[in-house]
């Protein structure tokens, strides 16, 4: 990027930068009188009515005030100074790595003082309030400085022409609206408790969250990746190697598909198992996991195919369970073995998800993206037992079935962004989406979603007839052979079992004003079909006799399922967690040992622990808590 500074656009920038001096020095003088209005001990015995201590924490305030005031009388004085200040600034500004290196300090230093003006709104200890209060004056003036300095150096990389902006501005009026209208819905929610208060359905757990140090430790390392491929770039062109620096984006791109990958695999399969519902304890005499629940009826389809009596039936998910023999029958029987395949294979999702954000935005983004997904996931390894979730080491369909999605996202991204040339694309779509059925056969309602992405495509009806027949094709050609073997074997063009028999009685046990376990229990004689349709039956007759009913319950376990996903969002301030369970704790009591620091500071299960008591305290803890969820939604709208 570059671009001629002329003579007017010089004085305007010294005008610019005398008065962010001006600004700065009456922050800090508003800083100072704060200072020195709050109220102390004794005094009087000091110097001007302020003791000692007062004093010695002014003087960086007033240090800082000599030299802005020095700044803008010497900006006065030789503005032709001023002026090359202001050239060389530019310079600076036009180089992104300076750019977005200072904005991300910005940022952090926002962050920093925001959490500490929100440790002092909430914290209970006279005596580290002593300490913030004092600090306060400090952390506003920070506070400021760090927004202002934002906004000129966006002034001194792209003027005062606000065309620059112009591509931006339907995102963030988008962003606005969406923000405006989840704002609304959490209002109402909080209204009328529908979605928070639990009824006799099975009601939503906390999801696997991801730790603010965690976000903040993903961004740091995606900057820094990104400073130091780009120092390196420029070093190895300068050098008489030039030929590395060449590398194409593709090759780029693959080299960095490649550390995530590795990074997923390393860190999935370094987290110990944790006994939890879908992999109990290990039990004498040879202590080793077993599948159990759901996992084991996957495996017991998987192990009837390894000792040749094929895919038995009810069979729910059948391609997952082909895939775990497969695994088995390579690497041998057993839970550790199959996971040697199935973690490898899941470490493709931070690496899809990469592409996708690449595509769609930056090779920046998409490293943070695919790091927070990596970190996400070794969280929820780490939960197993505390959290209701599915992770890369239970043999569940869960994340195969994510995997499936997400690569069909990216492939009809891909396809998308030009539908006229790349065919090969509707008929990649319709295979991935068809053999994701095959795992998750609620994959279907994906279909019109597609469908009404290329229609949102301006192009000829010939072109959106071609593509929809391609991804038709694509689909039917990976279903058909699995249809046909259905019709040899149950005499039908069933898809799959589409639920378990537990779950049938589940249906017919919730749609029900009073959930009786009796409602689920089976006649004398009754046959799984039969029994079936008698739970079915009775859940359609409960849906004509109280729509109003139905309506409610779907509407809250929708809800609260949307609200416990957003869980998975930072719900905590870190500097205030840091103080709050490790500086307000060692002053109250003894020092406690490293491991003890590490729980209460970075520890996800202890996160965990603590969440019901976060939410439970005084009323600042939990207003503080409503604010992180605004900035939850606040990134869900800005996407």
């Amino acid at each position: 990027m570059s671009r001629i500074v002329t003579v007017p656009q010089a004085q305007r920038g010294v005008a610019l930068l005398r008065g962010y001096i001006l600004l700065a020095l009456l922050e800090g003088l508003a800083a100072l009188a704060l200072l020195v209005s709050l109220p102390g001990k004794f005094a009087s015995q000091g110097i001007l009515g302020l003791s000692l201590l007062r004093l010695a924490i002014a003087i960086p305030i007033l240090l800082l005030l000599i030299m802005l005031l020095w700044a803008l009388v010497a900006s006065m004085r030789h503005p032709s100074r001023f002026e090359k200040l202001v050239n060389h600034l530019n310079e600076l500004a036009r180089q992104s790595r300076v750019y977005w290196g200072t904005l991300v300090l910005c940022s952090a230093a926002f962050v920093i003082c925001l959490n500490l003006i929100l440790l002092n709104w909430i914290n209970t200890d006279l005596y580290l309030k002593a300490y913030l209060d004092r600090l306060t004056p400090y952390v506003l003036w920070g506070m400021l400085l760090s927004v202002q300095t934002a906004g000129l150096l966006r002034w001194l990389r792209y003027g005062a022409d606000v065309r620059d902006l112009e591509g931006e501005r339907k995102a963030l009026a988008a962003a606005g609206i969406v923000f405006i209208i989840l704002l609304l819905l959490a209002a109402w929610m909080n209204w009328t408790r529908i979605g928070l208060v639990p009824d006799l359905g099975q009601w939503g757990e906390h999801s696997t969250p991801i730790l603010p140090l965690q976000v903040m430790m993903a961004l740091a390392i995606s900057v820094a990746c990104s400073l130091l491929g780009s120092r390196m770039l420029i070093t190895l062109r300068n050098s008489r190697r030039p030929r590395l620096a060449s590398l194409s984006v593709h090759s780029r791109d693959l080299l960095v598909c490649l550390f995530l990958w590795g990074i997923a695999v390393w860190r999935w399969g370094a987290e110990p198992l944790r006994p939890s519902k879908f992999s109990p304890a290990p039990v004498p005499p040879n202590y080793e996991y077993y599948p159990f629940s759901d996992a084991a009826n996957y495996d017991y389809a998987a192990q009837s195919l390894l000792i040749g009596y094929g895919l038995e039936n009810p069979l729910v998910r059948p391609l997952y369970s082909f895939f775990l023999a497969v695994a088995q029958a390579f690497n041998g029987i057993g839970y550790q073995n199959a996971l040697e395949w199935q973690i490898p294979l899941l470490a493709l999702i931070p690496v899809l998800l990469y592409l996708i954000t690449k595509t769609l935005h930056s090779r920046l983004a998409g490293f943070f993206v695919g790091l927070l997904a990596i970190i996400h996931e070794s969280n929820s390894i780490a939960l197993a037992g505390l959290a209701a979730v599915s992770h890369a080491k239970l043999l569940m369909s869960d994340l195969p079935a994510s995997l499936g999605i997400i690569t069909l996202t990216a492939i009809v991204v891909l396809w998308l962004q030009d539908p006229g040339s790349r065919r090969i694309f509707p008929l990649l779509a319709g295979g991935i989406l068809a053999l994701t059925m095959l795992i998750r056969v609620q994959a279907v309602i994906l279909i019109p979603v597609i469908v009404f992405a290329l229609a949102a495509k301006p192009m000829r009806p010939k072109r959106f007839f071609e593509n929809s027949l391609l991804l038709s094709v694509g689909l039917l050609s990976a279903i058909t052979p699995w249809l046909w073997r259905n019709w040899l074997v149950r005499g039908s063009f069933s898809f799959s079992e589409a639920a378990q028999t537990s779950q049938v009685g589940l249906i017919g046990q919730f749609y029900s004003l009073t959930a009786e376990e009796e409602r689920r229990l089976r006649l004398p004689g009754e046959t799984d079909d039969q029994y079936a349709s008698r739970m079915v039956g009775n859940a359609l007759r409960f849906v004509r006799e109280h729509p109003s009913e139905v309506v409610h319950f779907v509407m809250a376990h929708f809800l609260n399922n949307e609200l416990t996903t957003l869980s998975v969002l930072p719900s905590s301030t870190p500097l205030v967690d840091f103080f709050r369970k490790i500086v307000v704790g060692t002053v109250s009591g003894p020092s406690p040992e490293l491991s003890v620091y590490w729980r209460r500071c970075c520890s996800v299960r202890g996160y965990i622990n603590n969440l019901d008591i976060w939410e439970t305290r005084n009323s600042q803890t939990a207003a503080l808590r409503s604010l992180t969820t605004l900035f939850g939604l606040l990134a869900i709208a800005v996407g």
